[in-house]
């Protein structure tokens, strides 16, 4: 096994999940590490090869410098990652009802609260908020995909929000980490 270059980045196994991972540091300096894929056991033909990784770990390198980021004096909003996120969705097909729902729950709920904050600027806390704002108005609890998270379906991952997903306390819902009991009713 050859040494990488300086500046391109390290391929790394993780024992635990059997796993080859990268590490590299991207030109406007963000530090990234991301799963490759499987490691390949001996005389198995699942997973990667070292050089099958090698390869991946390049393709995934080129693929993150060709994302386009936002400019750093440029503030994205919350409304402007939740209508970048409808976008999205819009275009991989989601249904006009979900959309719809979609923009009802921003423009009722999010918009008035945390609409004009900088995503990079909203907490756990700020998110959690707005649910309990809502569950005091006597509306149900949403599953977590379309309650607003941390990540925004990834929109604002790019701007540099953690992966903090908002989760209704088990203790509301009954304990049941879903609001339903285990006969299947609702709480």
């Amino acid at each position: 096994m050859t040494k990488r270059d300086y500046g391109t980045g390290s391929i790394y196994i993780d024992q635990k999940r059997n796993a080859y991972y990268g590490r590299w540091r991207t030109a406007d300096g963000r530090k990234l590490n991301r799963k490759i894929g499987a490691v390949r056991a001996r005389g198995e033909s699942d997973g990667l090869t070292r050089a099958e990784t090698e390869r991946r770990f390049r393709k995934m390198q080129e693929a993150e410098e060709r994302r386009p980021r936002p400019a750093a004096g440029e503030r994205r909003t919350v409304d402007d990652a939740a209508n970048s996120l409808r976008s999205k969705l819009a275009i991989q097909g989601s249904r006009k009802s979900y959309l719809e729902n979609r923009e009802s729950m921003q423009r009722v709920h999010v918009s008035p609260r945390i609409g004009s904050k900088p995503v990079d600027r909203v907490t756990t806390a700020q998110v959690e908020a707005v649910a309990e704002k809502m569950l005091e108005a006597g509306l149900a609890p949403k599953p977590r995909s379309t309650v607003p998270s941390g990540r925004w379906g990834g929109v604002t991952s790019q701007a540099g929000l953690g992966s903090d997903r908002l989760r209704l306390s088990r203790a509301r819902s009954g304990g049941h980490p879903h609001g339903e009991r285990a006969g299947g009713r609702g709480v």
